[in-house]
């Protein structure tokens, strides 16, 4: 029929359109949902989009698939499909967060932690912090949390198992100070390890909780106990100030065969101010090499931009990073005299690591 025809139409022409939202976007920012959902319309479109990304991106090998993206296309298929369903109404996405907070205060309370220590404890985070997790993963944190101070630590590095999702969580607590993201993320990549998500969230009693989503050279989550151990020993001694991130990742470089080293690849910078309400995001395409998003984010660092979160998906020898950022005032990064420091600056610090072989 004709109905079936426009519909087969929209299907190839927007064939891209759940992976390419899955892998980049902010899933936690309810404008993504909400800008994903009205591109979509209808429950069909969403559930024969979901079939064939799926069956696109498994066709393309074997290795191309697994349950970390599957895990991304779920939510995203999950949250829409309650939108278009009506379960949750645009209007009251922001009200459904607040559910989540309240239930994360049930939760706690039932568990026999005392009301004034749940409230100190909520409000320590900013509101994009209830957004960003869902409930298991806000009751880890705080597990985590009580457990380092408990402990008396100045720091906490937590790994979980993740071999479902073929990742690994890597969750640290610290002080937080400008650049905390970025020794961190350099600290992974220095150890031989590829970060694909990054969550930062500030605290408002200085304290940061960075989440990363982190995989082995081979797309897999780090299932040996020493290397998972020696991962620990490495971020711990770089919270510290005791390794050398720029000599670990000059070792890691030259571990890579010449041919690879001295392959070229594009590269892309974009500002996008209107997919989100209240960040700016940087989408960088460039090539793949041993710590270039801790060189990336070294970069930002240094402009005085916030990282919120980084989403990082690697094609061979290329990779797309896209951050969601603010300025130093915490606002969208909108002039263009800013904007256009921040591409020369990438470009700059980009080209060298094309030119380096």
């Amino acid at each position: 029929s004709s109905d079936e025809t426009e519909i087969v139409k929209w299907l190839v022409l927007h064939h891209l359109l759940l992976s390419k939202t899955a892998f980049r976007y902010e899933l936690g920012d309810p404008k993504t949902i909400k800008d994903f959902a009205q591109k979509v319309k209808t429950v069909e479109k969403l559930k024969l989009l979901l079939v064939l990304t799926v069956a696109d991106i498994k066709g393309v090998g074997p290795e191309i698939w697994n349950d970390w993206k599957g895990s991304l296309i779920s939510d995203l298929y999950i949250k829409s499909l309650n939108l278009l369903q009506k379960k949750i109404p645009s209007k009251n996405i922001v009200e459904h967060l607040e559910t989540r907070k309240e239930l994360f205060k049930r939760y706690l309370s039932e568990n026999g932690i005392k009301n004034e220590v749940v409230e100190q404890y909520c409000k320590n985070y900013y509101k994009n912090y209830w957004q960003i997790f869902d409930l298991k993963t806000l009751i880890n944190h705080f597990d985590i949390f009580k457990k380092m101070e408990c402990d008396n630590q100045k720091f906490k590095i937590h790994l979980s198992k993740g071999d479902d999702l073929q990742a690994t969580e890597l969750i640290v607590i610290a002080p937080d100070h400008h650049g905390l993201f970025s020794l961190i993320s350099g600290l992974v990549a220095a150890s031989g390890y590829d970060v694909v998500s990054a969550k930062i969230i500030t605290r408002s009693d200085g304290y940061a909780l960075d989440s990363f989503f982190i995989q082995n050279k081979e797309k897999k989550a780090i299932s040996e106990d020493y290397l998972r151990e020696k991962l620990v020993k490495n971020i711990s001694l770089g919270l510290e100030g005791n390794f050398d991130i720029e000599k670990a990742l000059s070792i890691k470089w030259e571990e890579i065969p010449a041919r690879f080293r001295a392959v070229k690849a594009p590269t892309r910078i974009l500002v996008d101010n209107k997919t989100s309400e209240n960040f700016t995001i940087l989408d960088i395409k460039c090539k793949n090499a041993p710590g270039v998003l801790y060189k990336i984010t070294k970069t930002l660092t240094s402009l005085g931009v916030q990282i919120n979160t980084a989403n990082v998906s690697t094609y061979g020898d290329r990779v797309v990073d896209i951050f969601y950022i603010k300025n130093a005032f915490g606002s969208k990064i909108d002039d263009e005299r800013t904007i256009e420091k921040i591409k020369n600056s990438i470009s700059k610090i980009l080209k060298q690591i094309n030119l380096t072989n």
